[in-house]
């Protein structure tokens, strides 16, 4: 049950708003999980915490950083990391080409595919 908790208030808080994608775009765009979201997201409107923006995001120490995204996450979008590749000084972008949630398999030995 947490984590369906979790979800619900990752998806009310993620954003500036309390703003929820249109009903019929989810079912004609996911038939499948779209009634499903389309249900959990309707907790926004009475969901207890508000959106917050969100706080500036920085880094200037002395450890290059290493920023990962993959190509075909339709979580994470690859703009997502993209943008977070640029706000942060001394980082890379590595791009995985892969249609998964992340790009680490811990099948492979801890390689990314």
């Amino acid at each position: 049950m947490a984590y369906f908790e979790s979800h619900v208030a990752i998806q009310c808080l993620d954003g500036t708003t309390n703003a929820k994608p249109d009903p019929a775009q989810m079912l004609a765009v996911a038939p499948r999980v779209g009634p499903w979201m389309v249900d959990a997201l309707e907790l926004c409107d009475v969901w207890p915490a508000r959106p917050q923006p969100l706080p500036p995001i920085s880094y200037a120490g002395p450890q290059p950083i290493l920023v990962v995204g993959t190509s075909g996450d339709i979580r994470t979008p690859l703009e997502s990391s993209r943008d977070l590749a640029e706000r942060l000084e001394r980082s890379t972008l590595l791009i995985v080409e892969r249609t998964a949630h992340t790009a680490y398999e811990p099948k492979l030995n801890g390689v990314a595919w």
